[in-house]
């Protein structure tokens, strides 16, 4: 039974510049990141620090995990797709009969995609599990919100308090261009037939219904509100802003670093400029009809105040 884990980081604010919200017990990092610590017991095992990253989708997560992974004490494993996902991952970790028997009873199905509502928790056991590389000293994977967590955060926090796990929360303040993001990625990769690992073309105007931007948006603002409380409820979480972490990513590796109790390495060794930013034009140029469009979302008492703002911020 794994009995050592860490805890993930969240951000939660909707200006441009940083505005995390952390507990009474939270501390700044050198490069002022938000951690809270709420009595934290630390590993219980020695097998290392275990952390999950939390966030929704098109907020930096794939490049972070990318930093982690460049760390030679980090291992990270990204996001369950499927069942052999998690499989190849056991395989990096020592043996249980419970882990051995979870995976002989999905032996018909482990091609098929990863069910994060039923397991969730094997899920957890699995990654967060001792590494068999005895250099690694903390382990983690990436979960996104909208994959079955909104579902069991009572039963996850409960999780990772008992069991020592970290949480960083990774944040966009941006909802618009987050939006925008989530709806131009699967649109221009199916117009363009473009594989998963292969660039993007020059930016174009897409014309995004404004229906769509409208209920994302307001999606968004609610799963950051879920996530601003399951940040309340954890021991030990660390908060991240995409934008700012996008500015000055060597600051915040260093936070990061020490939040995972993990040696600290040059920075000139961490994979940093993996980033690939999809869209950097203005909002005009990305969006047709945005004029239009523009005028239908200021209606909303919701966001209408951010609009300018998210407009002018990447």
């Amino acid at each position: 039974r794994i009995a050592s884990f860490i805890f993930v980081i969240f951000l939660f604010s909707s200006s441009c510049s940083m505005g995390a919200w952390v507990e009474d017990t939270a501390s700044l990092g050198a490069s002022g990141l938000a951690i809270s610590e709420q009595n934290y017991s630390g590993d219980k095992n020695g097998g290392g620090t275990k952390y999950i990253i939390v966030n929704v989708r098109r907020s930096g997560s794939t490049w972070l995990c990318d930093m982690l992974k460049s760390h030679p004490q980090i291992e990270n494993y990204g996001e369950m797709v499927t069942y052999q996902h998690l499989h190849n991952v056991a395989d990096n970790k020592k043996k249980s009969t419970q882990i051995e028997r979870f995976f002989n009873e999905l032996s018909p199905k482990l091609k098929g995609p990863f069910d994060y509502g039923n397991n969730w928790e094997e899920m957890l056991n699995v990654c967060l599990g001792e590494s068999l590389n005895p250099q690694v000293k903390s382990v983690g994977l990436k979960w996104i919100f909208s994959d079955g967590l909104s579902r069991h955060v009572d039963e996850v926090v409960e999780y990772c308090n008992k069991n020592d796990v970290r949480v960083i929360f990774l944040h966009r303040k941006n909802y618009l261009r987050q939006a925008i993001s989530m709806y131009d990625k699967g649109v221009m990769r199916e117009k363009y037939n473009i594989k998963k690992n292969e660039t993007l073309p020059e930016e174009q105007a897409v014309d995004i219904p404004v229906e769509f931007l409208q209920n994302k948006i307001k999606w968004i603002g609610w799963a950051q509100e879920q996530i601003r409380k399951f940040s309340n409820r954890v021991k030990s979480s660390l908060q991240i802003d995409y934008e700012d972490m996008m500015d000055d990513p060597k600051k915040y590796m260093q936070d990061i670093q020490s939040f995972l109790q993990v040696d600290a390495v040059k920075m000139k060794d961490i994979k940093l400029d993996g980033f690939q930013k999809m869209h950097t034009g203005s909002i005009d140029i990305l969006v047709s009809g945005w004029r239009e469009k523009r005028m239908v979302l200021m209606k909303e008492s919701t966001f209408k105040n951010s609009i300018t703002e998210w407009e002018t911020c990447n």
